[in-house]
């Protein structure tokens, strides 16, 4: 031991080792006889392990060194390796095998240096070399290889098209969870699977499509057909779609993770179908792995599926400038719930209407529809242009779009409404009054002028007061007496409507806020509202929509329910 000791200080000293003190990370393996007098000392089998687990040019910690200048200009790596070995090497303790982390810092930090980049070098050396064990935060080296190079060997079997773009289309998809303001998630889904409907749809694009700044952005692309079209017919309401894409140059690193997972996964498997034997320490370091290596997952995901891309058309002054143009901005990786923080950019950003003023809805109608000598528009057409033009805005429901028509009728400030138009009369005109406003294909919005002025025109004439008339002067009035009987006051209400079924989740709405609100204000009030539902098909009702109606009844507390036969 002491020719040992002379031979590590001789080369130390060569070197010029400036040390404070010769710790355990100090041993020069890569010196030839202390490397050998070491192995003297050692059973066979060590050779490989020092060779590339632990010192020397080749060695993986001096790779790792060069990949990260943080590491190599403390030699991190190579000062852990070194001082595990010399801790682990001889044999275990009676505590078990190999260093405590905290021993292992104690062993390399010099003075003045940072242990938080000691401890990341450690990640990374248990990440990649294949000699190395951890169990209970103790760290050693055996002569057997541990499970890293049995997953390495496996993370090769999985084909991108069949095994990680499946898992990764699950993965995301459970990144989302459940519950959204969205009307549909599409993940990795085809154009033509993507509905072409009112209702508003994130689109997650495939890793085959990341998003790239620059004139080359597959994300763009991509996108760009989805829009324009589900599977081989045009879409027409393009307005209706957000999209989702991965960073390009985290893409490769999201790959490989879900490589190791599925690696990790498989051995975890084949142990508990007893196809592979492992002894329990390793057991438990397989399952210890897969349960990090799906946590490093979700962080990957989280991390790469960041660029939230929204079309839009420019229209200045009126004029359309026929280019879509995409905007993006980054979501961050760090917000509690993704799918409410995409919600929020969305919204922020003007991409996601949520709550409209009126005064925006008279610009698009002063800008788009009252000009040339036009007075007028059908309401439901507004809507619908709003969900199929980019250059519009993008409304997130058409409750939105109600209310806003619903709260611009109310005041003379914006817009007239009418329930129809009949040859040149306007029936059931709203200007400057609160009323129901329903959304259909024969209600109109008037330009603000023609509303005032129709609204004049339909005043009526104020009755004449009656004067004196011819007779004999004043003379004694009737005595006193009684007078009309007031008439009983009215304590009962009962209203039938009959819905269009398309428009009844809007009209629902509105029956709430303009007939139902009145009475909830009145404290001594006791409302019911009861909704009856009735459908007939001469074909039979299928068994899914037996089962899906009578589930949702269910969860609704319907208090009735049933199908039944003629």
């Amino acid at each position: 031991m002491l020719q040992l000791l002379a031979q590590v200080v001789h080369r130390l000293w060569k070197d010029g080792n400036a040390d404070a003190m010769i710790l355990p990370e100090a041993l020069p393996l890569y010196d030839a006889q202390v490397r050998n007098k070491c192995l003297d000392y050692l059973p066979q089998g060590w050779d490989p392990v020092i060779d590339q687990d632990i010192d020397g040019e080749h060695s993986r910690p001096a790779y790792i060194e060069s990949k990260e200048p943080l590491f190599g200009k403390i030699q991190a790596a190579r000062r852990l390796a070194r001082a595990i070995f010399l801790g682990s090497a001889p044999g275990a303790d009676r505590s078990g095998p190999g260093l405590p982390l905290d021993h292992l810092l104690l062993g390399v930090v010099q003075p003045g240096q940072a242990i938080g980049h000691y401890k990341d070098a450690l990640r990374r050396l248990r990440d990649q070399l294949n000699y190395l064990n951890l169990e209970r935060d103790r760290y050693w080296f055996d002569t057997k290889p541990n499970l890293r190079r049995e997953m390495e060997s496996r993370r090769l079997r999985f084909a991108e098209k069949d095994d990680v773009v499946p898992m990764l289309k699950d993965r995301v998809a459970r990144t989302f969870g459940k519950s959204h303001g969205f009307d549909g998630l599409h993940v990795f889904t085809e154009s033509k699977d993507i509905l072409d409907d009112y209702g508003i749809r994130l689109v997650v694009l495939a890793p085959a499509a990341p998003y790239r700044k620059g004139a080359d952005n597959p994300a763009q692309t991509a996108a760009v057909e989805i829009l324009t079209h589900r599977g081989k017919q045009p879409r027409q309401r393009q307005n209706r779609l957000l999209f989702l894409a991965a960073d390009s140059d985290a893409l490769e690193r999201l790959k490989d993770q879900a490589r190791t997972y599925l690696a990790w996964s498989s051995i975890v498997a084949d142990v508990e179908n007893q196809r592979l034997n492992l002894d329990q320490i390793q057991a438990k370091q397989a399952k210890d792995q897969k349960a990090e290596s799906d946590r490093a997952l979700h962080r990957t995901v989280r991390d790469t599926y960041r660029w939230l891309m929204s079309p839009v058309q420019e229209a200045p002054n009126g004029r359309l400038d026929p280019k879509i143009v995409w905007d993006a901005v980054q979501v961050s990786a760090t917000a509690p719930v993704l799918i409410a923080e995409i919600e929020r950019l969305a919204v922020e950003n003007g991409w996601l209407i949520t709550a409209w003023s009126p005064i925006h809805l008279k610009d698009i109608l002063d800008t788009w529809y009252f000009k040339d000598g036009v007075t007028e528009v059908g309401a439901l057409k507004v809507w619908q242009d709003c969900c199929h033009y980019l250059y519009l805005s993008r409304l997130q429901s058409s409750l939105v779009y109600g209310e806003a028509v619903r709260i611009g009728a109310q005041t003379q400030d914006f817009f007239g409404y009418a329930s129809a138009k009949e040859e040149d009369a306007y029936l059931g005109l709203v200007f400057g009054r609160s009323t129901l406003t329903p959304i259909d294909n024969s209600a109109v919005l008037i330009q603000r002028e023609t509303a005032r002025a129709v609204k004049a025109a339909q005043m009526p004439e104020p009755e004449p007061v009656p004067g004196p008339g011819p007779g004999p002067g004043p003379g004694p009035g009737p005595g006193p007496g009684p007078g009309p009987k007031p008439p009983p006051p009215k304590t009962r209400f009962y209203g039938t409507v009959h819905l269009d079924p398309v428009k009844a989740k809007l009209v629902f709405a509105q029956i709430a806020n303009e007939v139902l609100q009145p009475f909830l204000t009145k404290p001594n009030a006791k409302v019911t509202v009861s909704i009856e539902i009735q459908a007939e098909d001469p074909n039979g009702f299928d068994e899914a929509t037996q089962r899906a109606v009578r589930e949702n009844c269910t969860v609704l507390k319907f208090s009735t329910g049933e199908f039944e036969s003629e």
